[in-house]
């Protein structure tokens, strides 16, 4: 029944005009006289339902669906008290920490809309602001319409992954997400009190667009890989875009993030971090 709701609510989701942040993935072929040939697939811009302006229509949806999944992978939790769950969830990995996050500000924004909807105020730029009192503690969020955007994402990416890939490269995409939603937020306060500073990422990762080069050139060194045709991209998209390289070794793909590599560069050591699962 859980993954019955979990489909049905992802697939609604998915045929609305709610704006989530998800990578365009973008393949570029190289050709032999030195040209690149880039793709981009529009299908997926092609929504319908229009629900994205009803505040509280997408609250019930998004908290909906990410409580189905907590008790979904956590049956441990299942009858707790949302206050519960959140002490009672892992924290053991990145990817936790993302989840532990979303869902306490996910919670409060929930219990404004269901118990105190006349603390949430909304402004023409989107931007909400939630405020009450319960239990001598002052909950209250301000957040922008982006950062709503954003948590729906983070909340969308755990339930329906955008592609397969490896936990390491769910992590720092996750992070990337959970950092830009961060920025969004200009106040907060639960019963836990403010947010807690963010754990240093590895490397930033640029999770607007990732494109992806094929064929690769690669030298196999004895500790090292080196990509010898790295994408090169260009100086007005380099703070936003990424590359990720794909590679096939002993029957098993790899997905590899351009950030991780040094100056084209990856230890063979770490190349298992990023196999596809």
């Amino acid at each position: 029944m859980l993954q019955e709701f979990i489909d049905q609510t992802k697939s609604l989701i998915s045929r609305s005009d709610i704006r989530l942040h998800t990578p365009v993935v973008m393949p570029v072929k190289y050709h032999e006289d030195g040209t690149k040939e880039h793709t981009l697939d529009l299908s997926s811009y092609m929504n319908s339902s229009r629900i994205s302006q009803n505040f509280i229509l997408n609250v019930i949806l998004f908290f909906g669906i990410l409580d189905t999944y907590v008790d979904s992978t956590n049956p441990s939790v299942i009858g707790k008290s949302y206050a519960e769950k959140l002490r009672l969830l892992p924290n053991r990995t990145q990817s936790d920490s993302v989840l532990n996050e979303v869902f306490r500000i996910y919670k409060l924004i929930r219990n404004a809309t269901i118990h105190n909807a006349s603390s949430i105020t909304k402004d023409n730029a989107g931007t909400v602001l939630i405020q009450y009192q319960f239990r001598n503690t002052q909950h209250e969020i301000e957040i922008s319409s982006k950062g709503l955007e954003l948590l729906n994402s983070i909340t969308y990416e755990f339930i329906s992954p955008f592609e397969p890939r490896s936990v390491a490269y769910s992590d720092v995409f996750r992070f990337s997400l959970l950092t830009a939603l961060r920025a969004e937020i200009k106040r907060f306060n639960d019963e836990n009190g403010s947010l807690n500073a963010l754990d240093n990422t590895p490397f930033p990762f640029k999770y607007l667009r990732r494109y992806r080069p094929q064929p690769l050139s690669i030298d196999w060194g004895t500790d090292t890989l080196t990509i010898l045709n790295p994408y090169d991209i260009p100086s007005d998209e380099v703070l936003y875009y990424g590359v990720d390289y794909e590679i096939m070794k002993n029957g098993y793909k790899y997905l590899i993030p351009g950030e991780a590599l040094i100056n084209g560069r990856l230890q063979l050591d770490q190349l298992s971090t990023w196999r596809l699962n």
